[in-house]
């Protein structure tokens, strides 16, 4: 059987398009990790950034991730944590460079700059390429962004998650299928336990007020 010239040139001409796409990607995601990689080796030595204050955010996940890699994840934290970030996630990173703060933030900014490929791919699929390459652009050069990929909170991963849940929701949508469907709710699933405070958590919360003098500690 024998499809008409305009079938034949149009299905040769997808192929092409994919490709052109995972090129765009591949710069998008090279632009914005980059920028993350500039951005931690310039405040390697930033006490704001790198030193973690008692109390602080990041030094609550920083002592959960190390109790998590000693073996007490189920039990680390306290009852206002969400447990995949500090419980799971940062454990990993820690897993990787020896529990080094800084080459952890440099794990964390080429994991957030992620992003801005998802955003491409959604914006690509929803509005066309032109679209899809100016958000991706601007998610790699949005500044908040890029402080936040490289800090040890959540965010990084809430908004990966977040664009790859949605990703998943719309492929899944379009192409109804099982096992796209069981993809989507696990993204989606991450999601929710990034989100649930003390899901996996069965210590007591930290009174504000303590570690407040406690000074600061500094991990390298």
């Amino acid at each position: 059987m024998t499809h008409p010239p305009s079938q034949t040139c149009a299905a040769r001409a997808r192929p092409r398009v994919k490709l052109a796409a995972l090129g765009t990607i591949a710069v998008i995601y090279a632009l914005a990790a980059g920028l993350r990689a500039a951005y931690v080796a310039q405040t390697r030595h930033d006490p704001l950034t790198r030193d973690l204050a008692k109390g602080t955010d990041m030094e609550v996940f920083d002592r959960i991730a190390i109790d998590a890699l000693g073996g007490r994840w189920l039990f680390a934290g306290s009852a206002s944590d969400s447990p995949l970030y500090p419980c799971l996630f940062l454990p990993a990173v820690y897993s990787l460079t020896g529990g080094n703060v800084h080459q952890a933030a440099a794990v964390q900014g080429a994991f957030g700059a992620l992003l801005a490929a998802l955003t491409f791919l959604l914006a690509w699929r929803l509005y066309g390429e032109a679209a899809a390459s100016f958000a991706g652009l601007i998610v790699a050069l949005y500044a908040p962004l890029i402080v936040y990929d490289c800090a040890l909170l959540g965010e990084a991963l809430l908004n990966v998650l977040s664009a790859a849940s949605l990703a998943g929701l719309i492929y899944a949508a379009s192409r109804p299928h099982a096992w796209r469907c069981a993809a989507a709710g696990l993204v989606l699933l991450g999601y929710r336990l990034l989100r649930v405070p003390g899901a996996l958590s069965r210590r007591a919360p930290v009174p504000p007020a303590a570690g407040a003098d406690a000074g600061v500690g500094v991990r390298t």
